[in-house]
């Protein structure tokens, strides 16, 4: 009897899958002919979109994920909606969120969120309260609350959306595989530059040469992404090495890091060195393996440090990198640290007057306004969310960071090797970016919050199975 019920609800499953093709078929003829009156280029937008959406329904959820990654590629462009910035990722996570929603009623599925997931939500609700007690222009704070929440949206879709260890390994793959692509365009706009290409490049008074943003928001960004992907690749050439699989991983390694010197991005410098030395000490098995790496770390980690500042003042200046190198050692003189460090004091002091929920978020500019001719801005992560959402605030944000680290780290312990170093490769990518953002924030952007929501899913993913395999494998009837 039950199986006769599962072959009628087979049945009906087939007959509506056939209906919503039908009904998308008819929707794409039907809409692309209303708008051919308005004109070829709107019905072949029309026809364009519909089509990317039924990919999207064919590809579930693969297709899905990378289209949203794809639209937080190109955070460079928007459209100014009265007061509101729109960018590609907004519509993308709406869309897709959509969708979701929909698959998840259909197999009246709740949504997973997780213990990282309600510390998220909990820092976007410190927004929302300082805004209401605190914000000087609620209106302008409003916009603000808005774009965070499709932040940690983003987060939850992806969770959501890689469900099974098999889809994560391919969502894994096509994240690292556009991460690649983005970083060989902006090596490639760079390399071009002296034939006069001029897109996805922007000028910085203090360094030379124009400085490759590709399709992201700034170089900045490029850098640091770059650097976090750079740290993923090489953690899967490591495991890799023996395989086939590892010519891949390298020219991943080589386009990524690359792309991570010639932004010119201190920060993502830094954060590049820092994950490079814990891939170092990580990629050990064993505890004594790892302790043994530190302490080799610890010795020539300084020797290398003085040979390359003697390697810098050596080289000729007229480099553009070599300069860019020496001015770590100016820092104090610097326009751009300087800068930057006067608002974070300015940030400190003002925070003082609202230590435990903050001022809410964009309150920096309404203080402050315009600002040697640029809006007012915290570039700094910690003394960012500390203005905007206090220490409650900051209490949930780095409680989401490192419960998402903790969960990613944990369910490496019990993956296979390929798994175990996509795992980490993400984790310590995360962590680059945590400490390249305390150069230039970048949490009000998605790339972020999908890299940890692909994390996040692939370690829930692989805890789920080996659950689910540990009773299978002790039954007495299965063994």
């Amino acid at each position: 009897m039950s199986d006769l019920r599962a072959m009628r609800r087979g049945d009906e499953v087939a007959r509506a899958g056939i209906g919503l093709w039908l009904a998308l078929a008819g929707a794409i003829a039907g809409i692309s002919a209303l708008l051919w009156a308005r004109g070829p280029l709107w019905a072949l937008a029309a026809l364009a979109g519909l089509i990317g959406l039924a990919a999207i329904l064919l590809g579930w959820p693969i297709v899905p994920f990378l289209a949203l990654h794809l639209a937080a590629l190109f955070t460079h462009y928007k459209w100014e909606v009265g007061p509101v910035s729109v960018r590609p990722e907004h519509v993308a996570v709406l869309a897709i969120g959509a969708l979701l929603a929909w698959h998840l009623l259909d197999r009246r599925r709740w949504p997973v969120v997780t213990l990282p997931g309600w510390f998220a939500l909990a820092w976007w609700g410190m927004n929302v309260l300082a805004t209401l007690v605190n914000a000087l222009d609620p209106r302008d704070s409003l916009r603000h609350i808005i774009r965070l929440f499709l932040m940690v949206l983003t987060y939850l879709v992806v969770v959501n959306l890689i469900r099974t260890r098999a889809q994560w390994r391919i969502a894994a793959a096509g994240y690292l595989a556009l991460g690649a692509m983005e970083s060989a365009y902006g090596l490639t706009v760079f390399a071009l530059q002296p034939l006069g290409v001029r897109v996805g490049l922007q000028r910085n008074i203090h360094v030379p040469v124009l400085l490759p943003y590709g399709t992201l928001e700034e170089a900045n960004h490029f850098g640091s992404h770059s650097a976090a992907w750079a740290l993923a690749f090489l953690f899967l050439l490591l495991a890799l090495w023996r395989t086939r699989w590892r010519w891949w991983s390298l020219a991943g390694l080589i386009l990524t890091g690359l792309a991570t010197v010639v932004s010119f991005a201190r920060g993502a410098w830094i954060s590049a060195v820092i994950g490079g030395a814990l891939t170092f000490i990580f990629y050990g098995r064993g505890r004594r393996e790892r302790w043994q790496r530190a302490a080799l770390l610890a010795i020539l980690g300084p020797l290398s440090l003085i040979a390359l500042v003697a390697a810098v003042w050596v080289a000729p200046p007229e480099f553009p990198l070599v300069a860019r190198l020496r001015t770590f050692s100016s820092l104090a003189t610097d326009p751009t640290f300087s800068a930057r460090l006067e608002q974070t004091k300015w940030a400190l002091a003002e925070w003082r007057q609202h230590p435990w929920i903050g001022w809410g978020p964009g309150a920096f500019y309404q203080i402050h306004g315009i600002v040697r001719y640029i809006p007012a801005w915290i570039s700094n992560l910690t003394v960012r969310t500390l203005h905007e959402t206090g220490l409650f605030g900051a209490l949930f944000f780095y409680g989401w960071a490192l419960l998402a680290l903790a969960l990613a780290v944990r369910a490496a312990r019990e993956a296979p090797a390929l798994d175990r170093a996509l795992l980490l490769g993400l984790a310590i990518g995360f962590l680059s970016l945590l400490i390249a953002y305390h150069a230039t924030d970048g949490t009000w952007l998605a790339e972020i919050w999908i890299h940890v929501g692909l994390m996040v899913a692939g370690a829930l993913a692989t805890l789920r199975e080996r659950a689910h395999a540990r009773p299978a494998a002790s039954h007495p009837l299965r063994a």
